[in-house]
């Protein structure tokens, strides 16, 4: 075959090619017109277990890296969901699992940051969420850490 005999195939069937890129283009532009817009709202927290002197840094930072990922499961936790569907009234008409499936949490690779992010379809509710959930686990973590330093104090009053 020579080159004309290509171009004289390239010729006929350019129209296929053309149909092709039109059709595929406004496929995809109606499908985006069509679509309803979802919204993502974040917050980052900082997990810091205290100052221990008898760490040393490098241990105080693997012991937060750990505590970064403990708590990473325990943002989606069920007590966590359910508060916060309870201060925002969400449970008329979303369930934990549809709240549970709309909170992704990571963690910042090599620091002691969990990023939280909520994704909905109206922007004030995801922050809301976000925020909600944020402020929720830091009063769940703040009244679990204060219990476990009464138990300690009880426990030294005891000794002395």
């Amino acid at each position: 075959m020579e080159l004309r005999e290509y171009m004289g195939i390239v010729r006929r069937w350019i129209w296929l090619l053309a149909l092709g890129v039109v059709l595929a283009g406004g496929t995809a532009y109606l499908v985006s017109i069509n679509m309803t817009p979802v919204y993502r709202a974040s917050v980052t927290l900082l997990v810091d277990e205290g100052a221990d002197q008898s760490m040393s840094d490098y241990t105080a930072l693997l012991t937060s890296e750990r505590l970064a990922k403990t708590y990473s499961e325990l943002l989606t936790s069920r007590p966590v969901l359910q508060e916060v569907s309870a201060r925002l009234g969400l449970e008329r008409w979303l369930s934990l699992r549809a709240l549970e499936g709309m909170v992704d949490v990571q963690l910042v690779r090599d620091t002691q940051l969990v990023r939280l992010a909520v994704e909905h379809g109206d922007p004030q509710w995801a922050a809301k969420i976000a925020n909600e959930i944020a402020h929720v686990f830091t009063r769940q973590v703040e009244s679990l850490q204060s219990g476990q330093y009464a138990g300690s104090l009880e426990s030294l009053s005891g000794e002395l």
